[in-house]
């Protein structure tokens, strides 16, 4: 693999390290004159469940054409 490609893991990894960044960079938790509270925290949790299965998952490039193997 040159230095140009990347595995299908390696893009949905980046995608949502990115996505998990842009949550931590503001707060979590928004209450509004206690009417409207805007909580992001499952969202954050999600994406980090996603990231997980992602790492434990055998991508569509890396699958070796054995269908047992899987």
């Amino acid at each position: 693999m040159d230095e140009f490609q990347r595995s299908v893991r390696a893009v949905a990894l980046e995608v949502l390290g990115e996505r998990r960044a842009k949550l931590l960079a503001d707060p979590l938790k928004v209450t509004v004159d206690e009417v409207v509270t805007m909580d992001l925290q499952e969202n954050l949790r999600g994406i980090e469940r996603q990231i997980e299965q992602v790492r434990q998952s055998t991508a569509p490039d890396e699958w070796d054409g054995d269908p047992d193997a899987y």
